[in-house]
């Protein structure tokens, strides 16, 4: 055999190897980065899980603060929320629940910046109709206020008017 053909045979087994063994790799990053994000989540009181139906995250956020927003932000923007190679295309969203959550209009307004497709507000008082003009700009995301957040009716109007079936 010569050189050539050892070189060429080499360098294809590394790649057929490579292609082989990618998913794999993808996979056990995908989990241990889930799985880091849902430690953080569970350390601040929240809930973190995977919807194996839809594909989508389930974020319980419970008695959040500003601070653990802030904490929980970056790992939770970083999680894959498009296609990974590991499955036909990917779309993952969020399905954000804030219960007797004490966070501002800002870190809300931050909490939007995730992919969300519902988000569910309960006993939020400090919120304020500012977080309810910003709602009415996310599209495409069910929204449900169950009592306890404080938005003027004019504001629930147009937060029902921009939303329409999307807001319940």
């Amino acid at each position: 055999m010569s050189l050539r053909f050892k070189l060429i045979t080499a360098m294809l087994l590394v790649a057929l190897g490579g292609a082989i063994a990618s998913p794999w790799l993808i996979y056990f990053f995908r989990e241990s980065q889930f799985n880091a994000a849902r430690d953080l989540v569970k350390s601040t009181g929240g809930y973190l899980s995977f919807d194996l139906v839809d594909g989508n995250y389930m974020l319980d956020l419970s008695n959040a603060t500003d601070q653990s927003v802030d904490q929980l932000l970056p790992i939770l923007l970083d999680l894959p929320t498009g296609f990974t190679f590991i499955g036909p295309g990917e779309d993952r969203h969020f399905w954000l629940t804030l219960n007797n959550a004490s966070i501002s209009d800002d870190s809300l307004a931050r909490l939007c910046e995730l992919r969300l497709s519902e988000i569910s507000l309960s006993n939020c008082p400090k919120l304020t109709d500012a977080s309810a003009v910003r709602l009415s700009k996310v599209n495409f995301t069910h929204v449900s206020i169950n009592g306890g957040v404080p938005f003027s009716d004019a504001a629930t109007r147009r937060l029902l008017s921009s939303l329409g079936h999307w807001c319940v």
